[in-house]
């Protein structure tokens, strides 16, 4: 009901109008399971879907389709069991064909205007050499979306100042853990991580390695998966031993034979003894961190388990998915905890720059974050530490600042045009469309105080037409909104 009537607003009813397409996020994230079931014990993939559809999506994504995530043949199931019941539903529900039936139209027609009605291969198949053109504007334009996002979770940005006061130099060793969470485009495709294990390695040593500025060489970083760190925790707090080959000689030897020796194999040490031997060098620990997923528990089992290993590093955590799957005490070991919300190429690069500290770090965190104490309601509300501005407007739209210590001569009748100047919440940005501001008036003479009227904003302004009430005298007028009580005043006589 609520992208009803959003749609039914300008400019959205116009879009939609001319046949504005709507596709769903992913269906199935944590924040969909907790709002069908809290105790996130069911997971109701028809009923996530009906809803969607039913609330004016036309394309939905079915992603993370099942309970928890990693289940990728649940997932599967869910996809294919959904579809076959909506397939059902279509044939014998009129009302549901309806609805589909104009999804799919809104569909057909933004199609045909794509490609000019004609949907042969040679139109619709785009020239590798043209779309090249087009990507790298898109590259430009998505780092520029992550550099403006990019978020620094913990700690406030004063305290990181302390704890990080220069960036991974010459002195210092980094060993990089990435979960190498895969995905398969297709049953016969072969499944690619979405950041791959060296990703990080790879960019930091472009832009800051020996062929760039110098501040790291290639001897100084490793990279390893996350399902290498979960084996060197199995292996327990123990020193892991190099093995060494074993050789039984069994043939007899032959005087004076023309064939070469050929040289004995060595023993190459699992993966898990070079995570240990790396890590008793680390100044610089790195997380690249993909939230909920079957490998992501070797994070939380290292923070737990080897705090002899974080003591003294510099523990960094990248969060390429939603930023909440931390606990307080596992953010309280991290040096920086960082949220780039997404596993692109643009956020891989957005963290290396800011691993370096090139980037200011502007972003805000879109939802709650319990192990930092972050509630997004209230990170909204008016910060209480602003002064409100107060304009009056002129006929000409003219928003001009309260005059001085002289009031302004008003007569009663007239029309004072009043707004505010933005106001902003506790991340510095606007507050939310619809928050309160009460306009409050003073009687300077008499004491008296009463509420003019409750505005709400529109991009973070307020604005008032106060006709003048049939009583004369001296009054101020100032406004409020939430814990910000304190704004910039119009003080006014009004006359007969």
């Amino acid at each position: 009901q609520a992208l009803k009537t959003l749609m039914e607003l300008a400019p959205f009813a116009d879009w939609r109008q001319a046949g504005g397409i709507i596709v769903s996020d992913a269906l199935g994230v944590h924040s969909v399971e907790k709002f069908y079931d809290d105790t996130e014990q069911e997971f109701p993939h028809r009923r996530v879907a009906k809803d969607a559809f039913l609330a004016g999506n036309d394309v939905l994504y079915l992603a993370d389709f099942a309970l928890g995530s990693g289940n990728f043949e649940l997932e599967l199931a869910n996809i294919k069991d959904t579809i076959l019941w909506f397939r059902e539903k279509y044939e014998t529900d009129p009302s549901f064909q309806q609805r589909v039936d104009e999804a799919v139209l809104r569909i057909l027609q933004l199609k045909l205007r794509m490609y000019d009605d004609d949907f042969s291969a040679e139109n619709v198949q785009q020239d590798a050499t043209l779309i090249s053109h087009k990507i790298e504007p898109a590259n430009a334009t998505m780092l520029a979306l992550e550099q403006a996002a990019v978020t620094l979770i913990s700690p406030s940005q004063a305290e990181l100042l302390e704890r990080l006061a220069s960036p991974p130099g010459p002195g210092d060793q980094i060993i990089i853990f990435t979960d190498e969470l895969q995905i398969q485009q297709c049953s016969t495709c072969v499944p690619t991580p979405f950041i791959s294990k060296t990703a990080l390695e790879t960019r930091i040593l472009s832009l800051y390695g020996p062929d760039a500025t110098a501040q790291v060489q290639r001897n100084q970083i490793r990279s390893f998966s996350f399902e290498e760190l979960a084996a060197f925790l199995d292996a327990g707090p123990g020193p892991i031993v190099a093995p060494t080959e074993t050789i039984t000689v069994t043939a007899t030897a032959v005087p004076d034979s023309d064939i070469p020796p050929t040289p004995l194999p060595t023993a190459t040490p699992p993966p898990q003894y070079w995570v240990q031997e790396w890590l008793r060098d680390a100044t610089w620990i790195i997380f690249a961190f993909q939230g909920e997923t079957p490998q992501s528990q070797a994070l939380n089992r290292f923070l737990a388990q080897r705090t002899d290993l974080i003591r003294g590093r510099k523990v960094i955590v990248f969060a390429y998915d939603a930023p909440y799957y931390l606990d307080t005490t596992e953010i309280s070991k991290l040096t920086a905890y960082y949220g780039l919300y997404n596993a692109t190429s643009a956020a891989i690069d957005t963290s290396v720059r800011a691993l370096f500290q090139e980037i200011p770090l502007p972003g805000a965190l879109p939802v709650n974050v319990s192990g930092t104490g972050y509630d997004l309601f209230q990170q909204t509300q008016p910060n209480l530490q602003q002064i409100i501005e107060l304009f009056i407007v002129s006929e000409s739209g003219v928003a001009q600042a309260p005059p001085g210590e002289a009031p302004l001569d008003v007569l009663v009748g007239d029309t004072l045009h009043l707004q505010t100047g933005i106001i902003r919440d506790h991340n510095g940005h606007p507050v939310p469309d619809g928050t309160v501001v009460q306009f409050v008036q003073q009687d300077r003479i008499q004491g008296l105080v009463n509420i003019i009227a409750n505005v709400p904003t529109i991009n973070g302004v307020a604005v008032l037409d106060y006709v003048l009430e049939a009583r004369t005298g001296q009054f101020r007028i100032t406004a409020v909104s939430g814990e910000a009580t304190q704004s910039q005043a119009v003080d006014i006589i009004i006359e007969e």
